[in-house]
């Protein structure tokens, strides 16, 4: 069932994105922590995207071995031979190892319509500065069409891919129709994308123009095929806004967290979040 996401279940041992962003102090920094990334100047913006990667350095998403020590089946042949050694040539212990999960993939469908401009301008920066994901990242845009971004973003410098992006993707800054876009993604798209290892974030305010029932069916078709779905919304934690946009509503029993995103504060829980999901 769906969760509404503000911590993470597991407390994290060595810091915490609190005491990081505290840490910022009385810097120009800090005093956007908990502004609303929709309501940055584009002074803002600038300074703030070159605070990210300070700010998400400990949420680190460790590379998994392919396997560990345990009581697996698999014989450790040099663990038995160095306990060997120990031991004048006799293994006193045999050891064995167990398979450990990989790291999971990250597919990011954003929404770039008018609405959402700025804040791309952020989220985007902030998913791929997560050590071990922006590698294994599938990224996507859309408005009223969906348009594959990834290897403008591996392969260029966040500025430059930023600029590229908008240059290149048509209908930037244009209306909103989600379940087109997550149709195109479900019909073009094979299972070496869309599997029970893929982990998808949606970021997007939900504000749709497309056909409802559309959208409902993509939404059912892509949660069957993978393993989470995170949506991040701007307006999800806003006192202001006591209503949910449609689309959101349609899609609730599909989304395993809908997770307020509208500043560094909220961003960087989500940094938590993912720590934890993409690691298991």
């Amino acid at each position: 069932h769906l969760k509404e996401e503000h911590e993470p279940e597991e407390k994290e041992k060595t810091i915490s994105a609190f005491s990081i962003l505290a840490g910022l102090g009385y810097s120009p920094v800090s005093f956007l922590v908990k502004k609303e990334i929709q309501a940055y100047s584009p002074e803002d913006v600038q300074m703030a995207q070159l605070a990210i990667r300070h700010i998400m350095e400990p949420f680190k998403i460790q590379r998994a071995r392919r396997h560990k020590k345990g009581n697996g089946r698999i014989w450790d042949m040099m663990s038995t031979l160095r306990d060997a050694m120990r031991h004048y040539g006799w293994p006193m212990r045999l050891y064995s190892l167990e398979k450990k999960k990989r790291l999971k993939r990250m597919l990011i469908i954003a929404d770039v319509s008018g609405s959402m401009q700025r804040y791309n301008a952020m989220v985007i920066p902030f998913l791929l500065s997560l050590k071990g994901v922006g590698p294994k990242a599938e990224v996507f845009v859309f408005s009223t069409k969906v348009q594959r971004i990834t290897e403008i973003i591996r392969h260029l410098p966040l500025d430059k891919a930023l600029n590229k992006i908008i240059a290149d993707v048509q209908d930037w800054s244009g209306g909103t129709r989600i379940g087109e876009s997550l149709q195109h993604i479900n019909r073009n798209y094979d299972k070496k994308l869309l599997n029970k290892r893929a982990v998808v974030l949606i970021i997007s305010d939900g504000w749709d123009l497309g056909a409802k029932a559309l959208l409902l069916r993509e939404m059912k078709s892509l949660r069957s095929r993978v393993n989470k779905i995170l949506w991040l919304n701007p307006i999800a934690g806003d006192p202001s806004l006591q209503i949910m946009s449609q689309a959101v509503k349609l899609c609730m029993d599909y989304i395993d967290y809908h997770i307020p995103a509208a500043s560094l504060m909220d961003l960087s829980k989500v940094g938590l979040l993912l720590k934890r999901l993409m690691s298991y």
